[in-house]
């Protein structure tokens, strides 16, 4: 691969010294093969029509430029592997970890770009790891998990694998300089979206007459790698480009769990996401319009939504376990705690409760992401998302359990007979989703259809998302608490930035002083949102604020990732301010100096009533009169 510009600073405080190019080189498209145990590269990408059907070994592609990995001076690649079926494809898009500083991007012991690159340590540049390109031969080729050669249901699915080397999930589209005038200066050439869509335009070119593809987020066994969501963000093209393909997203350990920091990090959109173009003439943008969903601000949750409400025949499956370090590991980098409450879905192990809130707790915030997706109702558009999404959680801990044969084959109990994972995705990916003539599902075949079932039914191990209050039943009230040892009213309402009175007044008994252990209180009243509403609107009705609703909602069934893309349907706790309520007309609730609290009696003393304006005597509706 021909030099471009390199940067490198003597001064520079990594050990190695960071070499990287702030111009990416450039290469022309080639494709590489293992012959006789001789790897080589010949020029131009092989087309599919000369590739052996049949093989279970690969074919590594070269796009060539504008191609290019994280720091501009490695060569991007995929891989190909044409077997039998040639209309059903598994396409692969695997993770390989994010970076969103000078740290995370560069320092050659400690970048999160292109983590699986650094276990050859003669390496230090972020490539392709050396394990995709072992897979040209039969010797090395994937052959675990969903690829095992015993999985009959995908062995004769053909195979296009696409790594990412550029930390940005496969959809960044942007060079961008962090600590720029420091010592610690790298430019990252974050080109995920164009190298993904190099591959994924290959791959529609020469399997035009696809009738099935299955999106993998996942990533090499025994990596340590997150990212595989980043497969999510490509559902929605590909089946505008594939419209009589049944296509199903796999999201393989990676639930998109964040801590408050990412928001951060991801506001100036370092990646370019909101510049990818794709398609033959770069003529569709990859991603939402950032009104609609913007990669700071809005979980995965909604990105589903968004997805499914646009193409009602799309389904997505979760897979993951309750242990995953990896997934644990990511959500601390970006602010989040290992264990941060006792209650109500949290960790709690060994530590005063008293001093904890749960805003940051992982356990809490893994089942809060998971249960939030399995409740999503917008029955103004007609969405279910019962028919188009599912999860499979296990308990221990497992990392990218598609590559792996035992954790293919094992119960989700933790048994080895009975539904496996094995099973269940043969169910999700042969699933129908029949539309009627309006274009709203009339019919879905995915698993296990009711609440109860899909939530914490076969496909989620017993336990596995337990303790979330309001979580139990789609009707539950979702606005309690759990009183821990020592808590009372009185002693609670500091921390929800109200008084005891108004928690009083929600939850009645004889006094707010003392509260038994482990009983339920109500901490909000709950309100539903109606179209048109928003939450600057429902804040100022309501006399508090945006960001004392966000606060109050944190990490919870109610949760409010983005305060603009409140969605009509959605539950959330309020707290009113009661001095500053206003009615649905925008008047005081609470009476002002010249309102008339009754006949003749104001808060300023007595006024005259006009006589053709009597009292009204008549009994309340629904009470009867006693005289």
């Amino acid at each position: 691969m021909p030099d471009g510009y390199k940067h490198r600073s003597d001064m520079s405080p990594y050990e190695p010294l960071l070499v990287q190019q702030d111009v990416p080189c450039t290469a022309g498209p080639a494709t590489c093969t293992r012959l006789s145990g001789q790897y080589a590269c010949t020029p131009g990408m092989l087309k599919l029509s000369a590739m052996p059907a049949g093989s279970t070994s690969f074919h590594e592609l070269k796009p060539g430029s504008p191609a290019v990995c994280g720091h501009g001076n490695r060569e991007f690649s995929f891989l190909v592997s044409k077997r039998p079926k040639v209309k059903s494809v598994l396409l692969f898009l695997m993770a390989g970890g994010m970076c969103w500083d000078a740290k995370t991007c560069g320092d050659p012991k400690m970048r999160s770009m292109a983590v699986d690159a650094m276990i050859d340590p003669a390496e230090l540049a972020p490539t392709v790891p050396i394990a995709y390109k072992m897979a040209t031969s039969n010797s090395g080729r994937f052959n675990a998990g969903i690829l095992s050669d015993t999985n009959t249901d995908f062995k004769d699915w053909s195979v296009v694998m696409v790594p990412d080397c550029t930390g940005d999930l496969h959809v960044g589209n942007r060079s961008y300089t962090y600590d720029p005038g420091h010592t610690t200066c790298i430019t990252a050439h974050h080109r995920g979206g164009v190298n993904t869509g190099l591959a994924v335009q290959w791959m529609l070119e020469e399997f035009p007459e696809l009738e099935h593809v299955v999106i993998i987020g996942t990533g090499l066994p025994a990596s340590k790698a997150s990212g595989g969501h980043g497969a999510a963000f490509w559902t929605t093209y590909i089946q505008s480009m594939a419209p009589k393909a049944k296509v199903r997203t796999i999201v393989d350990s990676s639930m998109a769990v964040f801590g408050p920091d990412w928001q951060k990090a991801m506001a100036d959109d370092p990646w370019g996401t909101l510049a990818t173009r794709v398609g033959p003439k770069s003529d569709h943008f990859l991603m939402p319009h950032p009104g609609d969903w913007f990669i700071a601000y809005d979980d995965l949750a909604s990105l589903y939504e968004k997805a499914a409400a646009r193409m009602r025949a799309l389904a997505f499956l979760d897979i993951s376990s309750v242990g995953d370090a990896v997934q644990r590991a990511w959500f601390q980098m970006t602010g989040g705690e290992d264990l941060d409450c006792c209650l109500d879905g949290c960790g709690c192990e060994g530590m005063d409760p008293d001093q904890r809130t749960g805003l940051l707790d992982w356990a809490k915030a893994r089942k809060v992401a998971i249960l939030r997706r399995a409740r999503i109702v917008r029955r103004e558009l007609n969405l279910y998302f019962q028919h188009h999404y599912r999860s499979w959680i296990t308990a221990g801990e497992a990392h990218f359990q598609l590559m792996s044969n035992a954790r293919m084959m094992q119960n989700v109990n933790g048994g080895t007979s009975g539904r496996t994972l094995t099973s269940f995705i043969k169910s999700f990916v042969e699933s129908n989703i029949v539309l009627n003539q309006e274009g709203f599902v009339a019919q879905s075949t995915l698993p296990d259809v009711s609440y109860s079932a899909r939530v914490y039914g076969s496909a989620t191990c017993t336990q596995c998302l337990d303790g979330v209050l309001g979580a139990r039943t789609e009707s539950a009230e979702v606005c309690n608490m759990t009183a821990g040892p020592g808590e009372s009213l009185f002693s609670v309402a500091p921390k929800f930035g109200t008084d005891w009175m108004l928690l009083w007044s929600l939850n009645g008994g004889d006094t707010p002083d003392s509260a038994k252990v482990g009983s339920l209180y109500r901490f909000a009243h709950e309100y539903v949102v109606r179209a048109g509403e928003s939450l600057e609107g429902i804040a100022a009705r309501f006399g508090t604020t945006v960001d004392a609703l966000v606060k109050l909602n944190y990490n919870l069934i109610t949760h409010i990732q983005n305060p603009q893309n409140l969605q009509p349907g959605d539950k959330i706790c309020v707290l009113p301010g009661l001095p500053k309520v206003v009615d649905r007309q925008g008047n005081p609730v609470c009476p002002s100096e010249k309102q008339i609290l009754w006949p003749g009696v104001s808060r300023q003393g007595p006024v005259d009533v006009p006589q053709e304006a009597p009292f009204n005597k008549d009994p309340l509706p629904g009470v009867e009169d006693s005289n």
